[in-house]
């Protein structure tokens, strides 16, 4: 199943995609950890928990939040 799953061919071509998003959720948290809540830790690895415990959705809704001109939004 993971073969299948997680490293087939159609999951492969989102991983760029993927990482686009992770990417800008890291550098934007990195520059404003106050867009956080407060925990203990460097601020690389708050910004790593944080990421790390969002939903699928949620991650994309703040990804979105942080890319998508307001005026387009619906």
């Amino acid at each position: 199943m993971f073969d299948h799953v997680y490293l087939g061919p159609e999951a492969r071509r989102e991983h760029a995609k993927i990482e686009v998003v992770v990417r800008t959720l890291f550098d934007h948290y990195c520059l404003h950890p106050e867009a956080m809540p407060d925990s203990e830790g460097d601020t690389a690895q708050r910004v790593t928990d944080y990421i790390a415990g969002m939903t699928d959705r949620y991650c994309i809704r703040a990804f979105e939040a942080l890319s998508v001109p307001v005026a387009f939004a619906p």
